[in-house]
């Protein structure tokens, strides 16, 4: 059966004054409130949410930067005999970098606000990675412009050292790795840019983090390099200090690469193609009257502590059942295949992405346009492939509604399920459902 489109109502039950400052978070949170909503908007909203805090914090960065550049002149100037000319063009220099940036951060929201974006759109996660990725270049060119004018400015001073380095050298070295970290970003943008992405998005997810782990195992080498020349150019004396500091290096080096490339390899080959909605099993036969009377999508499962965990890059969600079906004679508890399924990948920079769950709370459309699918399609007869739980009501001791937003089955043998769901439409149609099938043993509770 279909149901009506689900109407945005995560913050019905809330005294008014919540509300209206929740309406008035949601012009700059992605707020899960909004069942028609994609994770290619939920991706656009957190990537233009950050670019926001940049602006807001732009000016106290400015101020802050500056203090600090101020800072260390001074006690570089008194303490460490560092010419006056050098102090002061380094906070001139922060100074104009640090407005640089503020024009940046600026142009940046505006570049990625007017990005478009489809449902579940590949090539739009794609373009907001590009924006993101060459404004960190930018980025990276003002740092570099500024340190090479006070490395050069430096070179009038050859004699002038910091502790037991030569300022100009220590600068230039400087230099070196943040310009590695440059040519490493230009790599990552170029193969980002090149990707093909009929993989879908989950699968563009995916290679765009296997590409970023590359890129950094590229840039740790790159950088490990110039650390060894630089420990290399230490006084003999200091020989057994330098190889200490060198074969920790290399050891850190081979583990971080090793594991960096386990996690590639094993991300790599996860399989987060969507299967086709017309699959057919006979694994689960109907009775002979049995029939849909009710569909709730977009539902959790709240039982347990543990829904699941990634090693090396990739995992799977237990109980990853996204929707209910209700017959005249069950419940069904139905996988839906949505983006990415219920996996979790990773990479190493804290990008990890629950699909099941983000899928969840930013992309009910896709559930619910993909179970309405599957019930016309395959048909009560032959869902079987999606069903994760068959619970017959006869089998059932009680079931809960708690809150008009929590689902709790206990059967006769002591199995407890617990659900969240997020849009009240299916509120009526749930107690129906549940009250025309259990009588009895169907009860609301409200938490005290």
């Amino acid at each position: 059966m279909d149901m009506p489109p689900a109407q945005p109502s995560f913050v019905d039950g809330y005294p008014l004054f919540v509300k209206r400052n929740l309406n008035r978070l949601k012009n700059y949170l992605p707020l899960p409130d909004n069942p028609d909503s994609t994770l290619s908007d939920y991706f656009k909203a957190m990537d233009v949410l950050k670019v926001r805090l940049l602006v807001l914090l732009s000016i106290p960065m400015l101020l802050g930067n500056v203090i600090f550049a101020i800072i260390l002149a001074y006690v570089g100037i008194r303490f460490l005999d560092i010419p006056f000319m050098l102090g002061t063009s380094a906070v001139i220099l922060t100074f104009v970098g640090s407005l640089l940036l503020i024009f940046l951060y600026k142009k940046f929201l505006d570049d990625i606000s007017v990005v478009q974006i489809g449902k579940n759109d590949a090539p739009s996660y794609q373009m907001l990675k590009l924006i993101e990725n060459r404004y960190k270049i930018y980025n990276s060119v003002i740092t570099l412009v500024g340190l090479i004018i006070l490395a050069v400015l430096s070179l009038q001073y050859p004699g002038l050292k910091l502790f037991i380095y030569p300022l100009p050298d220590l600068l230039f070295f400087i230099v070196a790795i943040i310009s590695i970290s440059f040519l490493v970003m230009l790599v990552y943008h170029y193969f980002v840019k090149n990707l093909k992405t009929e993989s879908g998005l989950a699968g563009t997810i995916r290679d765009i983090i296997v590409i970023n782990i590359k890129t950094k195992i590229l840039n740790i080498w790159l950088t490990s390099i110039v650390l060894f020349y630089v420990l290399s150019l230490l006084p003999s004396q200091l020989f057994p200090v330098v190889i200490f500091i060198g074969a920790a290096i290399f050891f850190g080096l081979a583990v971080s690469t090793f594991f960096y490339y386990m996690n590639a390899r094993k991300l790599g080959k996860v399989d987060l193609s969507t299967p086709p909605l017309d699959t057919v099993s006979d694994s689960f036969t109907p009775s002979g009257d049995e029939k849909i009377i009710s569909e709730i999508y977009g539902i959790m499962s709240i039982s347990g502590y543990i829904r699941g965990a990634a090693w090396l890059g990739a995992g799977k969600i237990k109980n990853a059942e996204n929707a209910l079906l209700i017959t005249n004679k069950r419940l069904l508890f139905i996988e839906v295949p949505a983006t990415g399924g219920n996996n979790i990948i990773c990479g190493i920079d804290k990008d990890e992405f629950d699909l099941s769950l983000l899928n969840f709370l930013w992309n009910r459309y896709e559930i619910r346009t993909n179970g309405i699918t599957i019930v016309k399609k395959v048909g009560l007869g032959k869902i079987g492939a999606f069903i994760r739980a068959d619970i017959p009501f006869d089998q059932i001791k009680e079931t809960r509604i708690i809150d008009e937003w929590t689902i709790r089955v206990i059967t006769e043998n002591g199995e407890e399920r617990k659900y969240f769901y997020m849009d009240k439409v299916y509120l009526e149609p749930l107690r129906a459902s549940l009250k025309a099938g259990l009588s009895e043993r169907f009860l609301e509770e409200k938490s005290s």
